[in-house]
Order: C-alpha cells, then structure tokens, then sequence
C-alpha cells in the first residue's frame, strides 16, 4: 500500500504515535508519505499546501483534521486519541481552549467521522465518546503499541532489582509529561504532601508553570528516548492521576518496563491497569490512591510480582507488531469500502 500521513505538528503524544506508525509501516514494506506541516496549521489545516502522492491508496490521519486532508476521495482512515469535547474536561479548559475546541475542533472532528471510511479509537473509552459525543458507529479499537524490546525491565537484564527485594528507603514515584490541571498536578501536589518522604518523586518533562502547583521533587526536564527509559527503569511507580486520557503512551512504555501504573477509573490509562498490574482508583478518589501507594510501598514482594504482571500484559496485548497488524487491517478495510461505494 502507498500510505498518506498527513501530520500537523502538536509537540504531543498523537504527534509520537503518528511518526512511531510511519516507520512501522514502512519496515512493513509499504510505502509512506508523511507529510509534516507547521503548528499553526491546525487552526486551518484546510489550507495546508500538501496534497496526496497520485500513487496514494489510502489516508491516515488524526480525527482533529482527517476530513480536511481527503482528496480525490480517496480512502480514509481517521484515529482519534482523545474526545476533548467530554464535559467532564470543561472546568479544565480556558476561555480560548474552549472556543478553539467548540467551534474549530467538534466540527471538524464530525466531519472527519463522517468522511472516514473506518474509524479508528486508541482505547475503548475513546470508542464510547466517538459515539456518544461525535456521532461514530462502530468504531475500532486498536490500542496504541509499544517497542518491548527496547522498553524492557532491568529484571529480565540482571535480575532484581536489589533495592525491591529489600523494599528499603522511600518509594520512587514518577510522573511523565506535562503538568496541567486535566493531567491531575494537583492530586500529585495532595499525595506528595500526605505521603511525604515515604516517597521520592520524579518530573519528566516541563515543569509546571508559575500558575501551578509545584509539588517537592527531582525536576529532570524533557529527555530523549534513552533517558525516559531510564526514568522508568529507575522507578517503582507511574503516577496518572489524569481526569481524562485516551490511552497514554506513557502508561504502556512504563509497563513494558515493568513498572505498574497507579491511577484513576473513567480514563483510558485504567483500562490497562487491574490489581495484577497495577493501582486503579474511583474518579478523584484521592484518599484510596494515597493509601494504595503506602500499601505497596511497604510489600517489596507485591512490587515485584504486579512488576512482572505488568511486564506480561504488554507483551500479550501491546506490542508494536500486534498494533501494526490491526493498523494494515482497518487500511485494508477502508480501501475495501471505498471500492464498494
């Protein structure tokens, strides 16, 4: 197949899973355009001076801009990664944010859901609000995909990690990506405050703003890919306290680690997440996360086995060639469509 990506720079984790599934499908065999246009541009992505290669089979794009990038009717694949229009999200939002996704993005993204020829959401909450809220029928579901080779645990390098087994000093909590209300700094700021130095927390990616909550930790900034994986390999635990996410790309990096993840019900990253893997609490349900990660600050040997379990659940549900093989399929699918009509 001779793939269309149209991609509209964002700095976000869409931008990381759109470049991430270029290069798969290439290794794959097929040949990819991925055509990368400025940040502005999603204000108006319309008037992108791109246009599909004759040769084109099929367009794969983000649900916030797919409809504007069919031409010639060709076949559409449209991928959604976060429904921004759920109400719960409105308190988070700031007065352009939500005339941005009110009158630019929601029309845009039901457009992009009715000139798809398959609708692709990363995890089954998104799939929900594809059709509640966007008006989608029977979207698919392909969780995103991770490379578990080089996302490994130290474990399975050089056994144990000697501070686990003992279960000595504070537990080392990390929090990847950037601080925001919606993201929960707030819940990180509470838990840090209760917890105090029974743990020892560390920031990958900016700090928070001068308007934010700056909960006490060890700051590292943005780090490539070498050094995120050494923040997971250096912790034992992921903190998603997020009121809302599709299915972060974080979550399943950090377990393919084997480090579990501790967040809240009604987002994306809990759909990966079981007492096995993990620490899953009620939305906002602070005072459960805050006990649940002294619980399992102090049983090193728990640690350990949700380490392994969480490891386990990547390599069985999201590794990189599962994510591929359900990728060619719903291309596959939509040039099949296509034809049909």
């Amino acid at each position: 197949m001779h793939i269309w990506m149209p991609l509209v720079v964002t700095g976000t984790g869409s931008e990381v899973y759109t470049r991430s599934l270029a290069e798969l499908l290439r290794r794959r065999g097929h040949t990819v355009t991925l055509d990368i246009v400025a940040h502005r541009y999603q204000y108006m992505p319309w008037l992108t001076p791109i246009s599909p290669p004759e040769s084109t089979d099929v367009i794969l794009a983000n649900s916030w801009n797919a409809a504007a990038f069919q031409r010639r009717s060709l076949p559409l694949v449209s991928v959604c990664h976060l429904v921004v229009h759920d109400p719960r999200l409105v308190r988070f939002k700031g007065k352009l944010q939500k005339i941005f996704h009110r009158y630019f993005v929601l029309p845009m993204e039901k457009a992009s859901i009715k000139a798809a020829h398959v609708n692709v959401a990363v995890s089954a909450l998104v799939a929900r609000q594809m059709c509640m809220i966007l008006g989608a029928k029977d979207p698919i579901v392909i969780l995103n995909g991770v490379d578990t080779d080089f996302f490994s645990p130290l474990f399975e390098h050089a056994g144990p990690r000697e501070e686990v087994a003992k279960g000595d000093g504070p537990l080392r909590v990390l929090f990847v990506g950037k601080p925001s209300m919606r993201k929960g700094i707030d819940v990180v700021a509470e838990i840090a405050r209760r917890l105090g130095k029974r743990i020892d927390l560390t920031f990958v990616g900016r700090p928070p703003g001068a308007t934010l909550l700056h909960p006490p930790g060890t700051y590292l900034g943005p780090l490539d890919r070498e050094g995120v994986r050494d923040a997971y390999r250096n912790s034992d635990l992921l903190l998603i306290p997020s009121r809302m996410e599709g299915l972060p790309l974080v979550a399943l990096e950090a377990m393919s680690c084997g480090v579990p993840i501790a967040t809240f019900a009604n987002n994306g990253a809990s759909e990966i997440v079981t007492d096995e893997t993990g620490i899953v609490c009620g939305q906002e349900d602070i005072d459960c996360l805050v006990a649940s990660i002294d619980a399992y600050r102090r049983n090193p040997q728990m640690r350990m086995h949700v380490a392994r379990s969480a490891r386990r659940y990547i390599l069985e549900h999201a590794r990189q060639e599962l994510w591929v093989d359900q990728t060619e399929a719903a291309l596959r699918q939509a040039i099949a469509l296509a034809r049909k009509n």
